[in-house]
């Protein structure tokens, strides 16, 4: 029996595919993962908008509105106020409250003073000369010193009256024209006799000068 070999081509031919055929049995190698994608960029941060710094409001250029002032009057607290010096007539009559135990007095007075008023608002002084009918029961002549607070309408008065009887002193106060006032014989025959009078006082130049406009005041 004769062998015969295969030609070499042949050979390897065979070789070549009982490989393959040995690699496919044994298995495929894995398939190449496919490499991930790309990791994609974070989106863009959206613009801030710069917001600009608080600014103070400015002050108001105008000026609160002042009410001007009345016209006339007397201003308290430091205004516009009247001074000075002039002429002054004071009236004044009384009625007898009560008299000493026996002291001859008239039920009345009358009396009428004359001089000077030096004034600066609101204070008055005034000084004058005065006669006097009733009041102690004889006429009387002597002199007066009167100070007068307008603004609060108080006013004080101190005299020194001669009669035939002798010197009488007397003490008034009071608020507005009305007041009290008391009267005493200080010498003479009839010494002590005393009495208090209830007073209607009327200062007339006082009054006219209260009327009057404060300086630099037109009243229109």
């Amino acid at each position: 029996m004769s062998v015969r070999f295969l030609p070499l081509t042949a050979a390897t031919t065979i070789v070549s595919f009982i490989g393959t055929l040995v690699g496919t049995l044994a298995g495929t190698p894995a398939a190449a993962q496919p490499a991930p994608p790309p990791a994609s960029d974070p989106p863009p941060a959206a613009p801030q908008t710069a917001v600009p710094p608080a600014v103070p409001d400015a002050p108001s250029s105008a000026a609160p509105s002042v009410a001007p002032p009345k016209q006339g009057g007397l201003p308290r607290g430091g205004g516009l106020r009247r001074k000075g010096i002039t002429w002054d007539l004071t009236l004044t009559g009384g009625l007898r409250l009560w008299d000493g135990d026996e002291d001859p007095s008239a039920v009345w007075l009358a009396r009428a003073r004359a001089g000077a008023l030096l004034y600066r608002e609101p204070t008055f002084v005034i000084a004058g000369v005065t006669a006097q009918a009733g009041a102690l029961d004889t006429p009387a002549f002597g002199f007066e010193v009167e100070v007068i607070n307008l603004e609060h309408g108080f006013w004080g008065q101190l005299g020194a009256l001669g009669d035939s009887g002798g010197a009488i002193a007397s003490a008034a106060g009071g608020y507005t024209i009305f007041g009290l006032e008391y009267q005493r014989r200080l010498s003479g025959d009839r010494e002590g006799d005393q009495a208090l009078f209830l007073m209607l006082h009327v200062p007339i130049g006082v009054i006219l000068v209260s009327l009057q406009p404060p300086p630099g005041v037109v009243v229109r």
